[in-house]
């Protein structure tokens, strides 16, 4: 990503120059942008503290978040060595980000957990690829 952003960088420097295309640079610039942006997402979520999931009888707690289990439509696992657990709620066709995770330890104790979760407040979990936005 960072040779992109370096190559349309460069590209933006020559069509400044020349000025006889315009398409170009407008171009460059929006790729730019795009890709800027894209950046300072996988930089922030690489950063951002890690996610604290509390189950309670009736309700998940995910980062102070509360979503009641009647709430959640289906519950996905999106991989088998370090899965990823998306909870998507009614209403909803993308999993949030927000209610997406990843147990940093003891993920086998954590799934265990998750799927007592989930049987007991008749809530689906599936083992299914899922997307969320950026």
């Amino acid at each position: 990503m960072s040779a992109v952003t370096l190559m349309l960088a460069l590209q933006l420097f020559r069509s400044w120059n020349e000025r006889d295309n315009a398409f170009l640079f407008i171009y460059a610039a929006a790729a730019l942008l795009f890709c800027l942006v894209v950046l300072a997402a996988t930089l922030y979520r690489t950063f951002k503290k890690p996610t604290e999931i509390v189950l309670d009888r009736l309700e998940l707690r995910l980062n102070g978040r509360t979503i009641h289990a009647n709430e959640i439509s289906v519950i996905m696992k999106r991989g088998y060595f370090r899965p990823v657990i998306g909870i998507k709620p009614y209403g909803n066709y993308f999993v949030p980000l927000q209610l997406c995770f990843r147990f940093s330890e003891d993920e086998d104790k954590g799934m265990a957990d998750m799927v007592k979760w989930a049987a007991a407040n008749d809530v689906k979990l599936v083992h299914k690829s899922f997307q969320t936005w950026i």
